[in-house]
């Protein structure tokens, strides 16, 4: 059961600003949008522009019109729905069910492209689904070994990852590694990387446009998990066990900041680079080139000033208003 409620008010957060200046201390202004109440389990994805959220409740997909909290519109189709991304362009839905990929216009919800999955791609092997058009998506595919028991429970051995060009179906790079499994990936198709974690804790960044291995990061950390690449491609980071983070700049092999997640705060790095720290991202801003790039926690707008955050069977839709 979806219930969406209006929640228009403006919450003014203490800021924690780590600096060693005393003079520099901001408030980070979030507009609580919206919130629902939602079954466990469920799937929940922000449009690039902020104008729609898609709700997967049962392997039923609702459109919630995020500025008309009352607007929703239920769309059910043969089979039961069990993923569902924006285009990058704003233009198109994509869900996914057991056997194929739709792809639909968003203003009308006609079907445009229906597109069957290979037999010896299993639904569930499908992660990290990412569209640009309706005819350039991508997503990950898994090869999953038998569940081996490590420091985590909950992590699995990637026996090979393909980079899977879905429209035409169409496998354009292969992520192996010989020498550690792999437990966990994220991939960013815009840039053409890649990030995986091994069971070592050894995170490994991939350029899977040329098939090479750029980097390697290696950390004395008891047990390491969630690595994430930015939007941009430029900025790595992942969690530890106690809920620290850490955040590397992939394009100088540099380590940019290691601090205990909470949020929300800003977090003064230089005179020239500061984060801004909430549930649903990280904003690193760079004042010198005017350059802004975000890591994102969980979906996140293009500007990266409206985010969704998640507490027990709540999701909120919550907004960044100031200016940086």
């Amino acid at each position: 059961m979806i219930q969406w409620n209006e929640n228009r008010h403006l919450l003014f957060l203490c800021i924690l600003f780590f600096s060693c200046s005393e003079k520099n201390i901001l408030q980070l202004k979030i507009e609580k949008i919206g919130y629902w109440k939602l079954s466990p389990k469920t799937v929940v994805k922000l449009s690039y522009d902020a104008k729609q959220i898609a709700v997967i409740d049962s392997g039923q997909l609702v459109l919630v019109d995020i500025h008309e909290f009352k607007n929703q519109t239920r769309f059910i189709d043969e089979l039961a729905i069990i993923d569902v991304c924006f285009s990058k362009d704003n233009k198109y839905l994509i869900t996914r069910d057991s056997v194929r990929f739709n792809v639909f216009d968003r203003e009308h919800l006609t079907l445009i492209h229906r597109i069957d999955v290979d037999s010896n791609k299993p639904a569930s092997n499908f992660s990290n689904v990412e569209a640009f058009s309706d005819t350039t998506i991508y997503t990950l595919v898994e090869k999953f070994e038998s569940p081996v028991y490590r420091k985590r429970s909950d992590r699995f051995s990637l026996s090979k990852i393909e980079v899977y060009d879905v429209f035409h179906k169409k496998t354009i790079a292969v992520i192996s590694d010989s020498t550690d499994r792999i437990v966990s990936v994220k991939a960013n198709f815009k840039t053409g990387k890649a990030v995986t974690l091994s069971n070592n804790n050894q995170i490994k960044i991939w350029n899977f446009k040329t098939n090479q291995l750029e980097a390697v990061i290696s950390e004395n950390m008891f047990s390491m998990y969630r690595p994430i690449i930015s939007r941009l491609g430029k900025y790595i980071a992942y969690f530890d066990i106690n809920n620290n983070i850490t955040i590397w700049d992939i394009s100088l092999k540099t380590k940019l900041s290691s601090f205990h997640f909470q949020e929300p705060f800003v977090y003064k790095i230089s005179d020239n680079i500061f984060l801004t720290v909430t549930r649903g991202s990280i904003g690193v801003h760079e004042i010198a080139k005017s350059e802004f790039d975000v890591i994102e926690l969980t979906s996140v707008s293009e500007g990266g000033n409206i985010f969704l955050q998640f507490s027990n069977s709540t999701v909120e839709a919550m907004k960044i208003s100031n200016q940086f």
